[in-house]
């Protein structure tokens, strides 16, 4: 844009919102959501935001993590990353968001992941899956490592439980564990042949 040019009215608009504006929940989402969409044109909104996001002047509450992680993979603004990290503590957001900023290049939250999947994966009601899922896209070797030791460990766990045929028939939790379990193990396996084609390409 000329500097002689004013900028197009949604811009202004949104710069008039992020400075004046109380910005409820809704509100907040719907804002940047059309950052988003406004692409490079709003790119020097994003200190305003930044600013209002470390200084909690939204009101009467934050503004969703889910709306801010959809910014920083459509930006990659490293500001934004900082300041929620100065905030929140990225290691201490949920797996989900978590796994999100992984697939954005935040290549820093694999060690968290893989503490986190190490300390769950024998857990169905957890997040093992999510973690299994973003590492097939963008685990490194040091996850392919996890992955493989959990595939040998849960497929001879696996085969010792497909022995008590008894007890699982009578015990229908037993029996349903043994389905969910089996069900992840496939899912490591598949990613684990999907990161060995990835890591050590022929």
């Amino acid at each position: 844009m000329n500097q002689t040019e004013l900028p197009p009215l949604n811009i202004t608009e949104m710069k008039l919102r992020l400075i004046h504006d109380k910005l409820l929940y809704d509100e907040a989402v719907k804002i940047v959501t059309e950052m988003i969409e406004a692409g490079d044109e709003a790119t020097h909104l994003m200190p305003l935001l930044i600013k209002r996001y470390k200084e909690n002047t939204f009101s009467p509450s934050d503004v969703p993590i889910q709306s801010l992680v959809d910014l920083y993979r459509a930006t990659l603004n490293q500001d934004l990353l900082k300041a929620m990290d100065e905030r929140i503590g990225l290691n201490f957001m949920q797996v989900k968001f978590q796994c999100q900023f992984l697939r954005a290049g935040v290549q820093s939250l694999e060690e968290s992941l893989i503490t986190e999947l190490w300390r769950s994966w024998q857990e169905p009601r957890s997040d093992r899956d999510t973690i299994v899922l973003a590492f097939q896209d963008v685990g490194t070797q040091k996850a392919l490592e996890m992955i493989d030791v959990i595939d040998y460990r849960l497929s001879g766990d696996l085969a010792e439980r497909a022995l008590d045929v008894e007890n699982m028939t009578e015990d229908f939790r037993l029996h349903m564990r043994f389905l969910e379990d089996k069900t992840f193990l496939k899912l490591v396996q598949e990613a684990k042949t999907e990161m060995r084609k990835r890591i050590f390409p022929q």
